[in-house]
């Protein structure tokens, strides 16, 4: 069983909550929020992402364990929008629409890196471009990306496909699953990501 949160209360009793329940009540709890500004399924997708580096055993060991390794499982999410949802050819180069794609790519990686705290203050004198580090995260200790985290994410997101799109089928077809649900998220929320659009939309909301 993969766990995100794991602890024990003042009376000793465990108190556990798996990645996969975790990831969906994030989810459709973000969405709800997202409702007021017109951004429910782009909500929806950053609370699906944004804690799945809790798959990979070094996080597992650290919270079954109690251990005082530093693990870091906010990139995991980012570097699978980056991998497998965004990487098709047909996402990044819709008609009219590649300058609006970029903002939607952008402005989910971001979220998804900086959940737990701003990462791009650039201490004088680095260079690095701090984005590609933190999507590459797993070539700097020993992390597991490939075979920790992205089965549980195959597997929560065929539920989740079920559940929330009704699309059923085999694991051969999530990735074109995946593709076909980034293009209805862009397509329904292109002019949100717009970030002038944004602004607007959220000064009118605020009224």
């Amino acid at each position: 069983m993969i766990f995100a949160h794991l602890e024990f209360n003042n009376n000793g009793n465990v108190l556990e909550q798996t990645l996969e329940s975790h990831l969906i009540a994030t989810g459709n709890m973000a969405g709800n929020i997202g409702q007021h500004v017109g951004m429910e399924a782009f909500m929806k997708l950053a609370g699906y992402l944004h804690d799945l580096g809790k798959a990979d055993r070094l996080f597992q060991d650290y919270i079954r364990n109690k251990t005082k390794q530093q693990v870091n499982h906010s990139s995991a999410g980012g570097r699978i929008l980056d991998d497998l949802i965004c990487a098709d050819q047909e996402l990044t180069n819709l008609k009219h629409s590649k300058a609006k794609f970029a903002y939607f790519q952008e402005l989910l990686t971001y979220i998804l890196l900086a959940h737990h705290g701003l990462y791009d203050l650039i201490p004088y004198g680095s260079t690095e471009y701090k984005t590609y580090q933190r999507l590459r995260y797993d070539e700097d200790g020993d992390y597991h990306y490939a075979e920790d985290v992205i089965p549980p994410f195959m597997g929560a997101w065929i539920e989740i496909l079920l559940n929330i799109r009704k699309i059923s089928g085999s694991l051969d077809r999530i990735q074109e699953k995946l593709n076909i649900l980034a293009v209805e998220l862009f397509d329904k929320y292109a002019i949100i990501i717009i970030p002038e659009n944004l602004v607007n939309i959220l000064a009118e909301y605020e009224e």
